[in-house]
C-alpha cells in the first residue's frame, strides 16, 4: 500500500534554499524534507516546481527524529556563548 504523499497548508509558503552549483545551475532544496526538487540554469525557474512541490512521507518520517532532537537541543541545553562574544 502506497503512503499518501503529505502537502504543506496552502495559506504558507515554505523557503526553498537555493544552492549555486560550480557549472553554474542553481538547486532547489525543500526546508521540510530535505530533497533537492529541482535545478535549473536561472533561479528564477526555480519558482513553479517549488510551488507545486510535495514532501514525500518517508522523507519526513526519517528526518523527523532530528528535528525533533534538534528542538530539544535548543529549548534545554543551549549553550551559552564564550565570553569574548558577549
Amino acid at each position: 500500500m502506497k503512503p499518501k504523499p503529505v502537502d504543506r497548508p496552502s495559506t504558507t509558503r515554505a523557503v526553498f534554499a537555493h544552492r549555486r552549483n560550480d557549472d553554474g545551475t542553481f538547486d532547489s532544496i525543500c526546508p521540510t524534507c530535505f530533497e533537492t526538487i529541482a535545478q535549473a540554469v536561472r533561479e528564477p525557474d526555480l519558482q513553479d516546481v517549488e510551488d507545486g512541490h510535495i514532501c514525500n512521507p518517508f522523507l519526513l518520517e526519517h528526518y523527523r527524529p532530528l528535528s525533533e532532537d534538534a528542538k530539544y537541543r535548543k529549548e534545554t541545553h543551549a549553550t551559552p556563548l564564550p565570553s569574548h562574544l558577549h
